[in-house]
């Protein structure tokens, strides 16, 4: 026996296995109660709130029924075959799913494709889609709002449902094509291979221009065109096996559909947003194996998954909010405190700070204390607060004078004093913080004596003890990139693409990972492993261990090069974004990747997750600053 279904009220149940046909049992004697004949070997079944069954196959069949004195009994039995109006592949199905209003059902091939049929409407097919392994499972949510589909290779998925209602996406194609303006070329005739026969085009269209907002163009053919003689005959084609391309024609359907003497061609939306049903799509990796059976808790909120390699696993699904645009003129977002973002920009009058909070959910905006006049170059680097924020520092010039203080202001008494001053011909080049012990980590860089002197200026990491009032060691500093204290004060880390240099803070003592001739564009700091992870060109995110910078493990990534890098609070989850508004997911254990999101912004550069774990700060090189929610 391969799967069973329950009738609604419980009396009966149904199963099927690797036989031509469905065995019906009474569940209060066990004893057998009938059959659903069919003429190829059964696979999977499932079976809606009525009472409706459907029993996938053989060669893409589907078997419609119902069970014996269900509300769906007198539902006319129907087995539909490869090449009718509803699948038109010759693929095993796999796995079924009834909605919970049991008018969509969700057949997953072992092509792997996952086909969503509407089961009572005329043309049947609603959208296809392709996956890179085959589907084994697929389960709606109670509210019939997304779809999970589980692979092969162990991927778990969910996907929105709530598009495919839409008119226009009736036969979406796997190959979606990505929303990019063709020319209309009014010379060329639409379909030179099919116009002798066209005698009716559906919507109207004049010359070659195709009305704005139609997804999808029906043309009706003279009998004499192929399979007109036969109505019920229905052939499915991607554009890529038909001669459509842009020689023949200046319209590429994303797929052509033929049924009897009608052509149906589904049109490229004016967006991504428009060409797929699937723009709210969602993947991880949880199983080693084969995913066998998906099922949603009661709320909806966790889905169970069992696996050929005998585990079974949950997964708590979260709400992605849409990004959100909450500030502008901001070109870094770095953590304040432990709760807070500093949000950095420059105005006319100097610097311009701001911090930001998630607060029940919502973003929040507000103008901070710190000083607007500060010595440059890097305003974020030039200023530092504590954990819970009762302390701020920041540099000042100091007045009438070329040297440079550092300010340390309790924020509950309002009284500031001086830490450190600099001597002439220094220059602070940025503060890392207090270490413990009133130890203060500072980036230095001393000027030549005079402006005829050839020594080049010199940059050093320095250990500032403020109750003794000396170093406690120095090291020299190379390179332009940011740095970064780790939060238990132990490790910096400097990006000095291509390397990563890490110094332990007690000692000074660096280290630097090798030179892998890749640009370096974003660094974050895993606790658990006592590692980093650093996001490099080639594709690739390296995590390297912080006590001597040896590589530990390497994580692919797929699509683009990523712009940046962060990690979640708990140390669990690795974020990156890329360039074009990829977001990305990988857990820090596993390294294996748990979400990838196509988001409406371009141009990223800057990722920050927030201390609370709900949500995203990402800024663009235009100094645009959005927040991206997920819901607890």
């Amino acid at each position: 026996m391969w799967q069973g279904a329950w009738s609604p009220d419980g009396s009966m149940l149904a199963t099927c296995g690797n036989e031509k046909g469905v065995r019906l049992w009474e569940t209060a004697t066990f004893k057998a109660a009938g059959s659903i004949d069919s003429s190829v070997d059964l696979e999977c079944l499932t079976a809606s709130t009525s009472g409706r069954l459907a029993i996938g196959g053989e060669r893409s069949t589907l078997l419609l029924a119902g069970f014996p004195g269900s509300s769906a009994a007198d539902n006319e039995r129907q087995e539909v075959q490869s090449g009718t109006a509803w699948l038109g592949r010759y693929f095993n199905l796999g796995t079924v799913s009834f909605s919970p209003d049991g008018q969509l059902l969700a057949a997953g091939e072992q092509g792997a494709g996952l086909r969503l049929l509407r089961l009572d409407a005329t043309e049947g097919a609603v959208v296809s889609r392709q996956f890179p392994d085959t589907v084994t499972a697929v389960a709606y949510a109670p509210d019939g709002r997304t779809l999970a589909v589980g692979l092969a290779d162990g991927t778990l998925g969910t996907i929105s449902t709530e598009a495919v209602h839409n008119p226009g996406l009736q036969l979406q194609l796997t190959a979606i094509l990505n929303g990019e303006s063709f020319p209309s070329n009014r010379e060329t005739p639409l379909l030179p291979a099919l116009q002798p026969s066209v005698v009716a085009v559906v919507p109207a269209i004049s010359g070659n221009e195709i009305p704005p907002g139609v997804h999808q163009l029906t043309l009706e053919l003279s009998a004499e065109f192929p399979g007109a003689a036969d109505p019920q005959s229905y052939r499915l084609y991607s554009a890529e096996q038909t001669p459509i391309n842009a020689e023949s024609a200046f319209l590429l359907p994303t797929e052509v559909a033929v049924r009897g003497r009608r052509v149906m061609l589904t049109l490229p939306g004016a967006s991504p947003e428009q060409d797929s049903a699937f723009s709210s799509e969602r993947r991880w990796k949880v199983h080693t194996g084969s995913i066998t059976s998906l099922a949603f808790s009661a709320d909806g909120t966790t889905l169970y998954s069992v696996g050929s390699d005998g585990r079974v696993c949950f997964s708590t699904l979260s709400v992605v909010q849409p990004l959100q645009h909450v500030a502008d003129d901001v070109y870094e977002c770095s953590p304040w405190g432990r709760d807070s973002v500093l949000l950095t920009g420059a105005g006319v009058e100097g610097a311009q700070f701001r911090t930001g909070r998630i607060q029940q959910g919502r973003p929040v905006i507000k103008p901070s204390d710190l000083p607007r006049r500060l010595p440059p170059p890097m305003l974020d680097e030039l200023v530092w607060c504590n954990a819970d924020r009762s302390r701020a520092a920041w540099f000042q010039p100091q007045s009438a004078s070329s040297r440079v203080q550092l300010i340390e202001k309790n924020q509950q008494t309002q009284q500031q004093h001086t830490v450190w001053l600099s001597a002439e011909h220094e220059r602070a080049r940025g503060v890392a913080g207090d270490i413990g012990g009133r130890r203060w980590l500072l980036l230095i860089e001393t000027l030549p004596d005079s402006q005829e002197s050839t020594t080049e200026p010199r940059i050093e990491w320095r250990l500032w003890d403020e109750t003794a009032g000396r170093y406690l060691w120095t090291s020299p500093s190379t390179g332009q990139g940011q740095f970064q204290l780790t939060p238990d004060n132990r490790w910096l880390l400097k990006l000095n693409s291509p390397e990563v240099i890490i110094r332990d803070v007690q000692t000074g003592r660096r280290c630097a990972t090798k030179n892998l001739l890749t640009e370096v564009s974003g660094v974050c700091y895993l606790p658990q492993l006592q590692a980093f992870a650093a996001a490099h060109s080639d594709r690739r995110i390296r995590l390297y261990r912080c006590a001597d910078a040896s590589l530990i493990s390497t994580i692919p990534v797929t699509g683009e090069t990523l712009a940046d890098l962060a990690v979640s609070p708990d140390g669990n989850t690795l974020l990156g974004i890329t360039r074009g508004g990829s977001l990305k997911a990988w857990n820090s254990q596993t390294l294996l990747p748990t979400l990838s999101l196509t988001l409406p912004a371009h141009d990223l550069f800057s990722l920050h997750i927030d201390p609370s774990g709900n949500a995203a700060w990402i800024t663009d090189e235009s100094g645009h600053c959005s927040v991206l929610s997920f819901a607890p």
